[in-house]
């Protein structure tokens, strides 16, 4: 059965505070802390931060009116037998079963990465020759982007990936021993930056799948292993370059990274020191609540949650992954 949109409006309800207790009061449920108080539908979904208390007698409630509750430390999920959670889960499991759905899927949040790529080339300045021939290296192989086999279509990514990246070699200084991306470990001083900066876009969004009350597990594009946020992957595919690249490369482009200040290294490894940490995440910070037209990253994120949720319960034909405009 279909989950019409009209019933996600308000996906979630957050109340944070210390020593809370969330309790049934005349037919709703009120959350009430030191400094805060918080008025629920026992069929919201509550977002609980902090710490505090929960009444037997309010999750009963909740239960019964079809409601849920996320307890964020620990990602402590409230679930039952036909819960928001669990009929996600079921949604969630018959989308990704589905070889051509999740290909589909995969396909059109590589191709919208790859786009997001050319459009931060068009935004620095690439010296023209360069970002005239990534640029349409790139075009050709998105074409390529599609199929069933996930292993050529990372393969093909991968390739551009590698073509974005030497672009990028013209823009950030060269004292900062850029010349192609390195990971596990960083051994530059701009590679360093950026996987601090995926690090705590990977969170960003994990923290809003859960809030959404999908599972991270279940993805299309990142192979499910174990207990790895797959999900949240392949949400942070199509951010990388608005969130983490685009508040990360002005810091270096200004010289605003300084090599004896912000990194630590050990042998041929390079990492951000406390400093360079605090530097990254103010600048991701604002990149992610920059508004533009009243929206911001954030919202953008959260949009697209919204936009896979109603995908898998078929409220939506396809997922449309975000781009840069």
């Amino acid at each position: 059965m279909s989950l019409r949109f009209s019933r996600w409006r308000s996906i979630y309800r957050e109340f944070c505070d210390w020593g809370y207790i969330l309790a049934p009061r005349d037919g709703k449920i009120i959350a009430k802390g030191q400094v805060e108080a918080g008025r629920f539908k026992p069929k919201d979904r509550i977002v609980l931060s902090g710490s505090g208390s929960i009444n037997v007698d309010a999750v009963a409630n909740i239960v019964g009116a079809g409601g849920s509750i996320l307890v964020e430390k620990g990602s402590i999920q409230l679930d039952y037998f036909n819960s928001m959670f669990s009929r996600n889960l079921l949604a969630q499991l018959a989308s990704v079963e589905n070889s051509e759905v999740r290909s589909r899927v995969a396909s059109s949040i590589l191709e919208a990465a790859a786009y997001n790529k050319i459009r931060v080339l068009e935004i620095l300045e690439v010296p023209e020759d360069v970002r005239s021939r990534v640029v349409g290296e790139i075009k050709g192989l998105i074409s390529m982007l599609k199929g069933t086999v996930l292993s050529r279509l990372m393969g093909v990514e991968a390739r551009i990936t590698k073509l974005y990246f030497e672009a990028l070699r013209y823009v950030i200084p060269v004292e900062y021993g850029f010349k192609a991306r390195t990971r596990r470990p960083p051994k530059d001083y701009f590679s360093a930056a950026l996987s601090y900066g995926n690090m705590l876009l990977y969170r960003h969004v994990l923290k809003e799948i859960l809030r959404f009350g999908l599972d991270p597990r279940l993805s299309y594009l990142h192979t499910p292993y174990r207990h790895r946020p797959s999900l949240a992957l392949d949400i942070a595919e199509e951010f990388r370059q608005a969130v983490v690249d685009l508040a990360v490369i002005p810091l270096y482009t200004s010289r605003s990274m300084s090599i004896k200040g912000d990194f630590q290294v050990f042998g041929s490894s390079i990492y951000l020191n406390k400093r360079g940490n605090f530097k990254v995440r103010r600048s991701f910070q604002h990149r992610m609540n920059l508004k533009v037209e009243g929206r911001s990253l954030a919202d953008a994120i959260r949009g697209q949650i919204r936009k896979l949720l109603e995908f898998i319960h078929g409220d939506r034909s396809e997922y449309t992954p975000f781009r840069i405009q």
